[in-house]
C-alpha cells in the first residue's frame, strides 16, 4: 500500500491505520485504509471497523488454503451478516502472487468465488508492488460507480443489518 515491502513485517495487532493517495481520471483520490488483525482473538473488534466504509477488501495468502477458506467462511459470512451489501463495494485480494511455486489457492477458485459473490478480483504481490495500483483504481472506479447509480449513499454511511431487537447504534 505505501509501495515499501519489508521482509520482517509484523502481524497487525487489533488495526492499524495508513493514508493511500491513488491518481484516476486527473483526480487524487485519498484513501483511509485500517488494516484489521485476522487472528481469532481480535475477531470480535473488526465490526466496529465496517462503519462509515465506502469499500472493504478481504486479502488472502494464495499460498495458504486456510486463509482463503477463512475469507469465504469466515469473513465474507461475518460481512454479510452484519452488512447490507448492496451499499459497499468489496474486493478480494490474492497476495503473493510472485510466490506462484508455493500456491494453494488456485486463481479459478478465487475468481469463482469473486464471482458468485460480486467482488473485485485481483491477484498481488506486496513484495513486487505487482497489480497493487491496479486493484485500488478498480475498485476506487467501482465505488464511484456505486455512488453515482445510488447518490442517496454518498452522505449516508452504508446501512448495518439488524439482526436482533438491539436498540443501540453499536454491537
Amino acid at each position: 500500500v505505501l509501495d515499501v515491502f519489508t521482509e520482517e513485517r509484523n502481524s497487525t495487532i487489533g488495526a492499524s491505520f495508513v493514508f493511500k493517495k491513488i491518481e484516476l481520471n486527473d483526480q487524487v483520490i485519498r484513501l483511509n485504509l485500517w488494516d484489521t488483525a485476522g487472528q481469532e482473538k481480535y475477531y470480535s473488534l473488526v465490526p466496529m471497523y465496517y462503519r462509515n466504509t465506502n469499500c472493504l477488501i478481504l486479502v488472502y495468502d494464495i499460498t495458504n488454503k486456510k486463509s482463503f477458506m477463512d475469507v469465504k467462511d469466515k469473513w465474507y459470512k461475518d460481512l454479510n451478516k452484519h452488512l447490507d451489501l448492496n451499499s459497499v463495494v468489496i474486493g478480494l485480494i490474492g497476495n503473493k502472487s510472485d510466490m506462484e511455486d508455493e500456491r494453494q489457492v488456485t486463481k479459478k477458485e478465487a475468481l469463482d468465488f469473486a464471482k458468485d459473490k460480486n467482488l473485485i478480483f485481483q491477484e498481488v504481490s506486496a513484495k513486487t508492488n505487482d497489480n497493487i495500483d491496479t486493484f485500488f483504481s478498480n475498485i476506487i472506479e467501482k465505488t464511484l460507480e456505486m455512488f453515482e447509480n445510488n447518490p442517496e449513499l454518498i452522505n449516508t454511511p452504508f446501512s448495518i443489518k439488524n439482526n436482533s431487537n438491539q436498540k443501540s447504534c453499536c454491537y
